[in-house]
């Protein structure tokens, strides 16, 4: 017997990327590593992020990443993608090494590990114009969890949209 197929048609192109949020992801207090952001847009190309974070885990090279993106479709947020890297540096230093380094100059460290303790940033400026310029239109969800010994240890969700360059930020 045949099952039906469910076919999904994603619109890809040229746009921008408009980020809508960062926030804790739901239920965060099972988590032993909380990170407070507070995100407001500094430009039209530019987001400020501040943020706190009283690290439980040494953030070593023994700890995993993994990032699950849902798009919405008809129906609610689909899964689309899932990111994962057993070291979350090594993930950090491939996707985001200029802006993981702008991050810790701010902290005044000269790289990882980042041992137990409180850290804070503000006024963090990143570029959105820096992220792809192509991908598929819509909107996503990204919860980022940081993992060690198989045990999620913390967790943030952003929320994006990738939209066509001649819509307009729906906060401008």
């Amino acid at each position: 017997m045949n099952k039906p197929r469910i076919v999904y048609i994603l619109r890809h192109g040229p746009g921008k990327w408009v980020i809508v949020s960062i926030d804790r992801c739901e239920e965060d207090e099972k988590y032993q590593t909380n990170i407070d952001v507070d995100m407001h847009r500094a430009n039209r190309t530019h987001v400020a992020f501040s943020f706190k974070v009283s690290l439980a885990e040494d953030f070593d090279y023994t700890v995993s990443i993994r990032i699950d993106i849902c798009k919405y479709v008809d129906g609610g947020c689909k899964t689309y993608q899932t990111l994962a890297d057993e070291s979350a540096i090594n993930f950090c230093e491939k996707y985001a090494k200029q802006n993981v380094d702008a991050a810790l100059q701010m902290l005044d460290m000269n790289g990882f590990p980042l041992p137990v303790g409180d850290y804070a940033v503000d006024d963090y400026i990143f570029n959105v114009a820096e992220l792809p310029e192509n991908a598929v239109y819509g909107d996503f969800v990204g919860k980022g969890y940081l993992i060690k010994q198989g045990v999620e240890f913390s967790c943030v969700k952003v929320a994006a949209n990738f939209v066509k360059n001649d819509d307009e930020d729906e906060e401008d």
